[in-house]
């Protein structure tokens, strides 16, 4: 069971008219391992998340999270996968927990009262605080979107540029959320312009060369914490 896969990515076309973004992109990330993709803005990294996690479907190849296929159930994540995909929508009017509390609702199984409070805990977020989403700062909304990731305890993690408008302090929260999650045996993808960040961070590194993503490291988590 270690050995399986946990994301599947076999020869995965995507064009945006007649622009090509993703190539026979290919990928397996096994269970328990943290792995990073880094690239330009515009080499295709959010792209390859967004066909990932079901937002688009891609032109040609096979996705499978957990062992699900993605495709044809189009947005529609397998259970046990956490996701922050570009910069998540909040209602601005609502506060982080109450935000919390909707999206707890549409998940069929639903997320108990204490699981979301530990998750904004998690992320330095008070569950008590009523201030309103929309008066957040840019990195209150990025640990937002952390905590919904994590509030259903999943084994994967889908992260597009997490360090995005974190502080030094927020940034050290993030190490030791992926860290923790790896000690615990989930498994992370995470896609950032940060070389530095993700080789400190994850077992392997990948770099996206003409749309799809080659091997780039072994990255400097591997040898241990």
């Amino acid at each position: 069971m270690e050995d399986q896969s946990v994301i599947e990515l076999n020869a995965v076309d995507k064009r945006f008219g007649p622009t090509p973004i993703l190539q026979q992109a290919t990928l397996s990330v096994p269970r328990g391992q943290t792995c990073g993709i880094v690239g330009v803005n515009g080499s295709g990294k959010t792209t390859l998340l967004r066909c990932l996690v079901g937002l688009i479907r891609p032109n040609a190849g096979r996705v499978a999270l957990l062992g699900q296929e993605i495709y044809p159930r189009l947005g529609a994540l397998p259970r046990g996968v956490g996701a922050v995909i570009e910069q998540p929508a909040f209602l601005g009017s609502l506060t982080g927990w109450r935000n919390l509390e909707l999206l707890a609702s549409l998940v069929p199984a639903g997320v108990p009262r204490a699981h979301r409070a530990a998750a904004l805990e998690r992320v330095g977020l008070d569950p008590a605080n009523r201030v309103k989403v929309r008066s957040y700062s840019l990195g209150m909304r990025q640990r937002l979107a952390l905590a919904q990731a994590i509030m259903e305890g999943p084994h994967l993690l889908i992260l597009d540029e997490p360090q995005y408008g974190l502080d030094p302090e927020g940034v050290a929260m993030l190490r030791e959320l992926v860290q923790a999650h790896r000690s615990d045996g989930g498994t992370t993808l995470m896609v950032s312009h940060h070389l530095d960040e993700v080789e400190a961070l994850c077992d392997v590194v990948y770099r996206m060369v003409q749309g799809r993503p080659e091997r780039e490291s072994g990255g400097e988590a591997e040898h241990g914490d």
